[in-house]
């Protein structure tokens, strides 16, 4: 076949079967652009739903015995899509990945900025495999799509901030402060989760971010963005993202008047279908920035006692101590129930920081009402005692 025909067979293959048969009689005349094409098609099949894991023998093999002698014919698109595919697949061979980045950021001149953006990701994306990218060349990637600013869209730079914060790489405040403003002059194109992984990665790496010499360029990089998020973005946000985004506002010590009444409406509205951890997020970051009223925590509140063996110790403390720590007295009740259910269920998985919460919810609720015992109707007086150790 033809090398235009080649690919098209490639590119067209709906099935493992069909990309290995094609591997078995067509790979001896592979060239990159092949090898790049089937390593992309493998891994779009495993995220339209195929199991990944059946991919990675046919994959080893196209990054070993294919694509290794053709690294040198690579331009940076191929490269960029063999690393994706290995992000995607959770595959690392960490030489030919290696030698991939290496060239990537030798090419990264020639590359679109969703190839560097997508590259970032990945690399993000495979240190749950043990892959490490090293961090100089994440940074040169990073380096080399800052340059490319005019041409960045919402989700190149939502994916290479996300990248940065997960991998912990270190940049520069003003590399930090130009995403964001490129990413708050494009917000009216950013879909929600590119707002709420913008934010997050700010909040995960704020000690670079927020350097003390840099502190009052990044909060207005931050206030930029946080002002040009419309309602509707907010409003189309899932569980996750506006509890990550309150979140990040929250441990960033931003409290943005319009965004934050936003995120807070749109919390009391999905409360009941958060799951645990988001709920104990959203309420801790609610008590931090003053935000939301009453009903949030009620809503918050409700939804854990619906399904509270399915929250963790850490779930229920945050939950509890962040209703006492913005004195919703009127749950105290609903405290109580959940601190009992925590102290039959899950007391033995508790930690000191755990306890020690508790401990100032006992002294919260103490102070309403002095004599009426605290969290004694809920923890024995062993539990009581820990919680003061």
């Amino acid at each position: 076949p033809s090398p235009q025909l080649l690919t098209s067979w490639i590119k067209r293959a709906g099935t493992l079967a069909e990309l290995e048969r094609l591997e078995r009689q067509h790979g001896g005349s592979f060239n990159h652009i092949h090898t790049a094409a089937a390593i992309t098609q493998a891994a779009q099949l495993a995220s339209a739903g195929a199991a990944a894991a059946k991919f990675r023998p046919l994959l080893g093999r196209l990054l070993r015995e294919r694509l290794q002698p053709q690294l040198g014919d690579c331009g940076a698109r191929q490269l960029a899509n063999v690393v994706w595919a290995c992000g995607k697949l959770g595959y690392a061979e960490a030489p030919q990945l290696d030698a991939c980045m290496e060239r990537l950021v030798l090419k990264a001149g020639e590359a679109d900025p969703q190839h560097l953006a997508n590259a970032l990701y990945a690399a993000a994306l495979l240190r749950e495999t043990g892959y490490r990218i090293d961090e100089r060349r994440a940074q040169q990637l990073v380096e080399g799509l800052v340059r490319k600013q005019g041409a960045l869209v919402p989700q190149d730079v939502s994916n290479t901030l996300w990248a940065a914060a997960a991998m912990e790489l270190p940049l520069a405040a003003e590399t930090w402060q130009q995403l964001l403003r490129v990413l708050a002059a494009r917000a009216p194109q950013a879909d929600p989760q590119h707002v709420s992984n913008a934010l997050w990665a700010a909040a995960k790496r704020q000690a670079d971010f927020t350097h003390m010499s840099d502190a009052k360029d990044s909060e207005a990089a931050l206030l930029q963005l946080a002002g040009a998020i419309k309602g509707s973005q907010v409003a189309a946000m899932i569980p996750q993202h506006v509890s990550n985004s309150l979140w990040a506002l929250s441990e960033l010590g931003l409290r943005p008047g319009r965004l934050t009444a936003l995120l807070s409406d749109a919390a009391l509205r999905l409360a009941p279908d958060m799951a645990p951890q988001h709920v104990s997020n959203t309420a801790l970051a609610a008590a931090k920035l003053g935000c939301g009223d009453s009903r949030l925590f009620a809503a918050l509140a409700e939804a854990a006692g619906k399904r509270v063996a399915s929250f963790k110790p850490q779930d229920l403390c945050n939950l509890c101590w962040a209703v006492a720590v913005a004195d919703e007295q009127q749950l105290s009740g609903a405290v109580v129930a959940l601190c009992r259910q925590l102290a039959e269920r899950q007391w033995d998985d508790t930690v000191a920081e755990e306890r020690h919460q508790l401990q100032q919810v006992h002294l919260w609720l103490l102070g309403q009402q002095p004599g009426g015992g605290g969290l004694a109707p809920a923890l024995s007086a062993a539990q009581l005692r820990q919680c003061v150790e």
